[in-house]
């Protein structure tokens, strides 16, 4: 059944007091009934109007008319929308580019067909490293990962080495996120350790890092939901509400569509579809092409 209305209500001023747009398009999609839905794409559409990203508050606002023809606001608003606006500024804090990493994890022990062996960390990190370099990311830019060992981990120590400011999604809370997607069992020689939960510290913990969980600022995961989804399209949400033209996607992938919801692919896909410009480090090539090199 969907969140209890007073539960949801109250994540979502929060998130509008706050000023998460990301957060308020990802609950308004959760809003347990049509009233409460059509107030959050109208609250949505002004808090992006406010912040100058004119082509989303345009979808937030013809969302609500779809629930009710008759809404005065958002027909003054999508009326406003229709005349020439000058294009503002950018405003003092806000991100230059809004770097967002999806990826690969390290394998876990016995996966059937290797995808992201522990010996190739050092390739992937190289290329991640090169991805953001090229793009010219400095201090101005805001960073956004998950926290899982492999591919969002690497972008993350780059990103915060690079001076960026980094937003650590995590979809579940932490002890069970650290189970599922960092201190899992991996295909290891005895003569190496394993240090991903201590480099997730180390990330969590850095001056420039702002960890958010997602359960504790939505709420409750709605029945038939997935966590790795709603915490994807958080991210997703969160970027895209800077402006689609100043989103960089850096993505660590083999082309293929991964092991579940909430994977690599659909984030691609949709970061495509909404303007984005998209980097993909291919490791059917990467990593091949760096064992035939090394003799491996």
């Amino acid at each position: 059944m969907p969140p209890h209305g007073d539960t949801w209500t109250t994540f979502f001023r929060a998130a509008e007091r706050d000023r998460r747009i990301g957060d308020l398009l990802v609950l308004a999609e959760e809003a347990p009934s049509g009233k409460q839905k059509l107030e959050a794409h109208r609250t949505a559409g002004l808090a992006l109007l406010a912040c100058g990203q004119f082509a989303l508050a345009r979808t937030q606002f013809e969302a609500a008319l779809k629930l009710d023809l008759s809404d005065s606001l958002s027909l003054q608003q999508l009326q406003h929308l229709s005349r020439p606006l000058s294009v503002p500024t950018r405003k003092a804090g806000q991100p230059r580019h809004v770097f967002l990493f999806t990826g690969h994890m390290i394998d876990k022990k016995g996966r059937s067909e290797p995808r992201f062996p522990w010996r190739k960390e050092p390739i992937a990190a190289t290329a991640i490293a090169r991805a953001i370099q090229e793009q010219g990311a400095d201090s101005e830019d805001l960073a956004i990962c998950g926290g899982a060992c492999g591919g969002d981990l690497l972008f993350a120590e780059t990103c915060l080495e690079q001076g960026l400011r980094l937003e650590l999604y995590l979809p579940l809370q932490e002890p069970a996120f650290l189970t599922a997607s960092v201190s899992f069992e991996k295909d290891l020689p005895e003569h190496v350790r394993d240090t991903w939960a201590s480099r997730y510290l180390a990330v969590k913990n850095h001056r420039l890092t702002h960890t958010r969980i997602t359960p504790d600022d939505l709420g409750p995961l709605p029945e038939g939901s997935d966590p790795y989804v709603r915490n994807n399209q958080r991210q997703l949400y969160t970027a895209f509400s800077y402006g689609p033209e100043n989103v960089r996607v850096i993505a660590l992938w083999n082309g293929g569509t991964g092991d579940g919801p909430g994977g690599t692919a659909d984030m691609i896909h949709q970061a495509e579809a909404r303007g984005a410009k998209t980097l993909v480090i291919d490791t059917n090539i990467a990593f091949e092409t760096k064992s035939k090199l090394m003799g491996g």
